[in-house]
């Protein structure tokens, strides 16, 4: 994705990814299943085209259809997020249910929540014989021409199975950072999906073709509303900046930029949007501008149709990394770790496989292990690029993480690595160490 690097917040990644997802996916948030009924018959499909052009005129007819079973089904589906299920009572989702199929393989979209900012497209795989476990790798979203929709971030929600396995649900969630014109139909493609027989199986790679239109709906009216804040705090010695707020249907975004000469690669922690009631508002997301490392942009759960007269900005302090390079250096030849830049991090095993090198770490730094237990975080540490005692940048397959008895662990793989490598440089790029100051701020 061009000029933004993602920082998911508190997602826990799971086991195999697409090889393309960018690394900063690790620190993705923790997401609910999002389970959605497909196939419905085409008087529910009228009934539910109704409702969507109603509610958008009409919140008392919104509520009136939550005593429908059927419309009540669709908003608890998305309650993990106060956003997405307000959006839905108010609406914001249309229905698709357009396929394509191939390697006896049925791809399905059946409905979209969108807004103009996040687009939610819930999802069905459906297969002619039972699997333990599917998933779709080297997914795209292009416009009719073909052309890669840039300005934008996407994360994947697990697939869950129906009873006999042949159909499998999930969502894929969209942010679009940039603020252009999206395009009126919207193509999700795939070339390959793996699958797994059993529980004890490897995955298996299957190549074809599944595209599917996606007609979005005309929101350019939608109403948002916006907040210039422009209020400098002063944490420690780090001056944080709270910029602007845009309040829209299904999102909130904040920009908070960060000033020090001290420190780089900022965080807050806990990030919150709190009401007078004392609803809490998540933060999911946060992007990091790839112009300035000191630039972020957060995302949380929309309180738009709240109601709220009242709004604050609240986070528990800020992580951050020292402004140098640092590195785990590792002696691959003689297995041991022999600098660790001072953090709290140990090796645990080095793996040689076919044409692989595994690496595994154990964090033992008690200020990040507190850190990530308090806040169900995983991924202590974040460890970047991997350089050869020659300077050479190393291949790297795949970052993992693991928590075993409230001790943190994880794991990088590298590809193809050089036959007389002797040390390897890991760059440490963030990590759950900083300043903890309870900051509340007034954003409405």
């Amino acid at each position: 994705m061009d000029n933004i690097k993602m920082d998911f917040e508190n997602i826990k990644i799971p086991d195999k990814l697409d090889d393309t997802i960018e690394k900063s996916l690790k620190r993705a948030k923790k997401r609910r299943r999002i389970n959605f009924i497909r196939n419905l018959s085409t008087s529910i499909a009228v009934v539910l085209a109704v409702f969507t052009l109603a509610v958008n005129t009409s919140s008392v007819f919104a509520q009136s259809m939550m005593r429908i079973p059927i419309i009540k089904n669709i908003v608890e589906l998305v309650s993990f997020d106060k956003g997405l299920e307000n959006a839905v009572k108010e609406g914001y989702i249309n229905t698709i249910d357009k396929s394509a199929e191939d390697k006896g393989i049925k791809v399905t979209v059946d409905n979209i929540i969108f807004d103009n900012k996040r687009l939610v497209i819930l999802y069905s795989i459906e297969t002619q014989e039972p699997y333990n476990d599917i998933y779709m790798r080297r997914i795209e979203l292009a416009d009719e021409k073909g052309k890669r929709i840039e300005g934008c971030t996407l994360s994947y929600g697990m697939l869950s199975p129906n009873d006999n396995h042949n159909l499998f649900k999930g969502s894929i969630d969209v942010h679009f950072i940039e603020n252009k014109q999206i395009p009126p139909i919207i193509y999700l493609s795939s070339d390959m999906i793996d699958i797994k027989h059993n529980d004890g199986d490897n995955y298996t790679s299957i190549e074809g073709s599944w595209k599917v239109e996606i007609k979005i709906p005309d929101y350019s009216g939608s109403q948002s509303n916006n907040y210039s804040i422009n209020r400098e705090l002063l944490i420690g010695d780090i001056k944080v900046k709270i910029g602007e707020v845009k309040i829209s249907p299904t999102t909130c975004e904040i920009n908070v930029s960060f000033n020090s000469d001290k420190y780089k690669a900022f965080r807050l922690v806990n990030a919150r949007i709190i009401d007078e009631r004392g609803t809490v508002y998540k933060n999911y997301l946060s992007t990091l501008s790839d112009k300035n490392e000191c630039e972020n942009k957060y995302i949380f759960e929309s309180p738009f149709f709240s109601k709220s007269n009242h709004l604050k900005l609240s986070f528990d302090g800020i992580y951050f990394i020292p402004n140098r390079d640092d590195y785990i250096t590792v002696d691959i030849e003689n297995n041991k770790l022999i600098d660790s830049s001072n953090y709290g991090i140990g090796l645990k095993y080095i793996n040689k496989g076919n044409n692989e090198l595994n690496l595994g770490f154990e964090i033992t730094d008690e200020e990040i292990n507190n850190n990530m237990k308090r806040y169900n975080y995983v991924g202590g540490i974040d460890l970047g690029d991997v350089y050869d005692e020659n300077g050479k940048k190393c291949n790297v397959a795949s970052y993992g993480y693991a928590r075993v008895n409230d001790k943190e662990s994880q794991n990088i793989i590298i590809k193809n690595l050089y036959p007389n490598t002797k040390l390897l440089k890991i760059k440490i790029e963030r990590a759950c160490k900083g300043i903890m100051q309870e900051v509340k701020v007034d954003i409405k």
